[in-house]
């Protein structure tokens, strides 16, 4: 796989070329993105494609426009881009828009891309703020980077699951998917600051919500509290890195925002049962 930088917000991955086991197995990745909308991503986004695109909008707007409709396209939007159709993106005044971006192509996807049922369907699916959206991403990402001659065969899963919450759109009453929305927003804020977490004051107040009220829905949603669930990211965050990077403890330690290595090493033994060092040889022997 290669990849490419176009700047300091936006990463890009590219898999130029497909295996032939791909080719058998009927849908493959051609591109992930992943970072804030700058002019080249949005000239990227508005070229016609040779491949299909789905487009998951984290933070901030856009604007799509087709020949014939006008989209505003809001934060927990997904939009599905087929290959050769023409739209013109632009952000929205003021605005640094966050996407989410995976191209993919195979028979697979020609098959559900000309179904009547797919074809009816709007450009745009409002399925909400939702932290297993843009999980399904970051295991795309995860797998392309890591899973070597399975990585391809394994992401078109998340694939699918991206085309099934597109497909399905949101649901539920409004009080309901309102209180939806915020946990997972909330849920979101905190997997992206694992370098810097937030505390539950904070994230209530980025989410414009009373902090008791914050609490309470979240704990009710969760079943746990916010700074409880923020512990099991930075476990699940440690656990990744130890089985999947080559970067050390120490490394890892203060990229999830522990003081000391000593500290991160503490916290993980109490958690597991064992010293990141020994989970790390652990893992490899599997």
């Amino acid at each position: 796989m290669q990849g490419m930088e176009p700047n300091n917000q936006t990463s890009l991955w590219l898999t130029p070329t497909v295996s032939e086991r791909d080719r058998r197995w009927g849908l493959w990745v051609e591109a992930c993105v992943r970072g804030e909308v700058d002019a080249s991503l949005l000239a990227s986004l508005s070229k016609t494609g040779k491949y299909a695109r789905l487009c998951y909008v984290v933070s901030g707007s856009l604007v799509a426009e087709t020949a014939d409709v006008t989209y505003n396209v809001a934060p927990g939007s997904l939009l599905l881009l087929r290959p050769g159709e023409s739209v013109a993106f632009r952000a929205s005044a003021g605005d640094t828009p966050r996407v989410l971006l995976v191209g993919f192509a195979g028979p697979q996807a020609d098959w559900m891309l000309h179904s009547d049922s797919f074809e009816a369907h709007p450009l745009v699916s409002h399925v909400g703020v939702k932290e297993s959206v843009a999980v399904h991403f970051e295991t795309i990402f995860r797998l392309l980077g890591t899973a070597g001659d399975e990585g391809q065969i394994r992401a078109s899963g998340s694939v699918l699951s991206l085309l099934g919450d597109w497909f399905c759109g949101s649901q539920g009453q409004p009080s309901e998917r309102l209180i939806e929305e915020k946990v997972n927003q909330a849920k979101l804020l905190m997997r992206e600051n694992l370098s810097s977490p937030l505390t539950a004051e904070q994230l209530a107040s980025r989410l414009g919500l009373g902090y008791s009220w914050f609490r309470k829905v979240f704990r009710r949603s969760v079943g746990m509290p916010p700074a409880q669930y923020q512990i099991q990211l930075r476990l699940q965050a440690a656990r990744r890195l130890l089985e999947d990077s080559e970067k050390t403890i120490s490394d890892i330690a203060y990229e999830l925002a522990f003081d000391t290595p000593g500290q991160f090493s503490t916290f993980f033994r109490l958690k597991t049962g064992m010293t990141p060092k020994e989970y790390r040889q652990l893992s490899r022997r599997k």
